[in-house]
């Protein structure tokens, strides 16, 4: 068979319309799951700036392409009234929507570490402190099933006293100074992932979800038209869906235009989330 780039377009597109049902079937659970972790990527729209970004959990990835990253497209995907945990770095776009976050600690380990290599043992004091406190915190997430209740409570509270001491002091070194204002200002949502099992401490699950999308821009440099950024963030989200819960996605693909109708629910989730 014989199959011209045109045509391979065209069918992409026709499979992403007939998948918009499980698109938005997909958005609907992660709406509701308990904790969301996000990030975004730069991309092109027929060569024009734009970002594609990720939602995930558990069970569901979503990608939406969109010229813009600010809170408008966050609202899109989780809603306007998210209940659960926003797990993210510290881009600005996330500080407006009004939910329980937290920020991931790699991030935040990494500008540490870049800060100590090169500043003199007295500058580099503030970043070795803080680290050594994020360590110990994600150190007692570890070992909290282990724990009682009681112990757990105050080895947190210790580390969020020891952080809160460490943020009150002055720091004259302006790259010093610039962290702790990053950390002051995102204070409340450093150490939630101790508050709430279900919350890592990094943002780890939304950075792998990113790295196919990541090899695609490589390959590709974007999508030449809206409508082709449409249909890549929804096959794309099947797909990444599909191999989160071990489901053939070709045979999902393949259900979905046999049916030809878009309000089908293709398999591409756990029975039990799926029900």
């Amino acid at each position: 068979m014989t199959v011209c780039a045109g045509a391979l377009a065209g069918e992409g597109q026709r499979l992403a319309r007939f998948s918009v049902g499980t698109y938005q079937a997909l958005t609907t659970i992660l709406r509701a799951s308990r904790v969301v972790c996000a990030d975004e990527t730069g991309w092109r729209i027929a060569a024009r700036s734009a970002w594609l970004w990720v939602f995930t959990h558990e069970f569901v990835t979503i990608y939406v392409v969109r010229e813009d990253r600010s809170q408008t497209v966050i609202r899109e995907i989780l809603g306007l009234y998210f209940r659960g945990v926003l797990s993210s770095d510290c881009c600005a776009s996330y500080n407006p929507i009004e939910a329980d976050k937290q920020k991931g600690q790699g991030h935040l380990l990494k500008d540490l570490s870049a800060i100590e290599a090169v500043k003199s043992p007295a500058a580099a004091r503030f970043s070795m402190q803080a680290a050594k406190i994020i360590q110990r915190a994600i150190d007692l997430k570890r070992r909290h099933q282990a724990m009682s209740s009681r112990g757990y409570a105050s080895a947190r509270g210790q580390i969020e006293g020891r952080m809160d001491r460490l943020l009150d002091k002055h720091y004259t070194d302006p790259d010093n100074r610039r962290l702790a204002n990053r950390m002051i200002k995102h204070r409340d949502h450093l150490f939630t992932f101790l508050y709430v099992e279900e919350v890592e401490p990094t943002n780890n699950a939304a950075e792998r979800a990113l790295r196919p999308a990541v090899i695609a821009r490589k390959l590709s440099a974007g999508n030449r038209s809206p409508t082709g950024a449409q249909t890549h963030g929804i096959i794309a989200s099947l797909a990444q869906t599909a191999r989160q819960n071990g489901r053939d996605f070709i045979a999902a693909a393949k259900a979905i235009l046999c049916h030809r109708d878009p309000t089908c629910i293709a398999p591409v989730l756990p029975t039990l989330v799926s029900d």
